[in-house]
């Protein structure tokens, strides 16, 4: 009798560390709703953050075009104005003339004349509140402009400020180069510009990803309920525990199969011959 008590104490105790072992053996492994959000996050994760990187780009490649484009047509603008003065003799500092140069300021586009390389005319002011006439263009600008061709540029410092800048010539009626027309914005602005656009972009980003992470997590908790009362439900009946019913649905066909297949286990009474 006491050999048969020993016997039995050491299977109930190897029992006992053969379930520990199944246990922390069954924690290692990885639970549904794991697998479902990286097989369904990672890679949304990885195509949004791919996507925001590659349209924040085209945005501000696109945001910087339409910054020279509007400086171009503003030029021109500049350069008809004066250049029909210049043809009629009229040029003069009065105040139509300076009504027109400061009239984008409100749109934070400053205007200017040049005769060569000197502003004539122009909506700049200094810090104590003058207007920046009588100073000269860089020799760059002007050497490339009096050869004919436009300028534009980023990062021209004028009265201590950085501009997108955008220079054409103005010419006489027999072609002579006689000046540049300017328009320019403020390179604080557009970047402000450029910050507030990537900050949306951004942000719709996130709350996206934030949304359809939200989604995923939902699906996955009505799939796994399903699932995981089937599986418990299954080990009962391994375990010779006949008595509990299976009362649980699901939408997704293949579920629906195993617990149909589970209920019909424990109804046919072969659990031996199964398990």
């Amino acid at each position: 009798m006491f050999h048969h008590a020993r016997t039995g104490m050491g299977n109930s105790r190897k029992k006992f560390i053969s379930e520990n072992e199944e246990g922390a053996e069954m924690k290692k492994k990885m639970g549904y709703l794991q697998v479902i959000l990286m097989i369904g996050c990672i890679p949304m994760l990885a195509t949004m953050v791919a996507l925001t990187v590659y349209a924040s780009g085209k945005m501000k490649d696109e945001l910087v075009d339409s910054t020279y484009l509007r400086l171009k047509a503003c030029a021109t603008s500049v350069e008809q104005y004066f250049t029909w003065d210049i043809r009629e003799d009229i040029l003069e500092k009065d105040d139509i003339s300076y009504q027109f140069i400061d009239s984008l300021q409100d749109e934070h586009i400053e205007q200017t004349l040049f005769m060569e390389d000197e502003r004539f005319i122009t909506s700049i002011v200094d810090k104590d509140g003058n207007r920046a006439e009588g100073t000269k263009a860089d020799p760059q600008i002007w050497e490339t402009v009096r050869a004919g061709n436009d300028y534009e540029t980023d990062g021209v410092e004028i009265q201590g400020e950085e501009y997108y800048v955008y220079y054409m010539p103005v010419c006489s009626d027999d072609g002579e180069i006689l000046g540049m027309a300017f328009a320019g914005e403020r390179e604080s602005i557009v970047q402000d510009a450029i910050s507030d656009m990537l900050r949306s972009l951004v942000l719709r980003s996130v709350c996206l990803n934030v949304l359809f992470i939200a989604v995923m997590v939902y699906l996955s908790f009505k799939i796994r309920k399903p699932l995981l009362t089937t599986a418990e439900y299954i080990d009962q009946i391994a375990n010779g525990n006949l008595s509990g019913n299976l009362e649980v649905k699901s939408v997704i066909r293949e579920v629906t199969t195993l617990i149909r297949a589970s209920v019909s286990i424990h109804g046919s009474g072969r659990v031996d011959a199964v398990f």
